[in-house]
């Protein structure tokens, strides 16, 4: 009988331990429970590293209350082009609006009525020539390129290309000016205006450049160191 309770005890001590397995060894659901809590963390913390870790839009000194300045000035350790900024009138309480394009030292849209606008940012040797960089900066397609030309800016002539893109009213006339930060360097400033014009005629840098919104501004503007 003492043999028969023992083993009955054996019996039921093994029953028990079985339903309820210990803390320390999780069954196949807490284990896939923890795996999942893991990856989520892990995810998370990766979101966040990516997140902190993207570089921002280039800011746009002193263009940020551009509206609302007679004089916008961007030095040359923001325009981020060794001996080159830039000043410029013409902005205040006409109208424009500042936007915040990436890469852009500065950008405004104007007036209501139709395209109307300027942007001014840096290139380098990466940019490529005249149309190349263009086609980076204005996504709209087609494109027809026009002439290249020579314009006065900042009190010197320079090269300059005409562009057209768009179609019915919305077609678009640009010129895109160079500024090299001194003769023959492969980096510098790149003006770049664009003005509403007539479908289906031949693209200028005076359609660009003599919108009447746009000249007192073309007409102000200047390099300083």
């Amino acid at each position: 009988m003492p043999a028969l309770r023992h083993t009955a005890l054996a019996l039921t001590f093994a029953v028990l331990g079985a339903g309820c397995p210990e803390a320390s060894s999780p069954g196949p659901s807490d284990s896939a429970a923890a795996q999942t809590a893991t990856a989520r963390a892990k995810a998370t913390a990766s979101v966040t590293a990516t997140a902190s870790a993207k570089p921002t839009a280039s800011p746009m000194p002193s263009a940020m209350a551009a509206a609302d300045k007679d004089v916008v000035s961007v030095a040359t350790k923001d325009a981020g082009v060794a001996g080159v900024g830039f000043e410029l009138k013409g902005i205040a309480n006409q109208g424009w609006s500042v936007v915040q394009i990436e890469g852009a030292l500065f950008a405004v849209s104007g007036p209501p009525g139709g395209p109307l606008g300027l942007q001014i940012r840096a290139y380098d040797a990466q940019s490529g020539d005249n149309v190349k960089l263009f086609d980076s900066l204005v996504t709209h397609k087609p494109t027809t390129v026009g002439k290249a030309e020579k314009v006065e800016l900042a009190g010197e002539p320079r090269e300059a290309q005409s562009f057209r893109n768009g179609e019915g009213r919305a077609t678009t006339a640009y010129c895109l000016i160079r500024l090299p930060a001194k003769p023959g360097a492969k980096t510098g400033l790149v003006f770049l205006s664009d003005s509403g014009m007539a479908a289906n005629t031949e693209p200028s840098c005076a359609q660009a450049l003599d919108a009447p919104a746009l000249k007192p501004i073309v007409a102000s503007f200047r390099l300083v160191p």
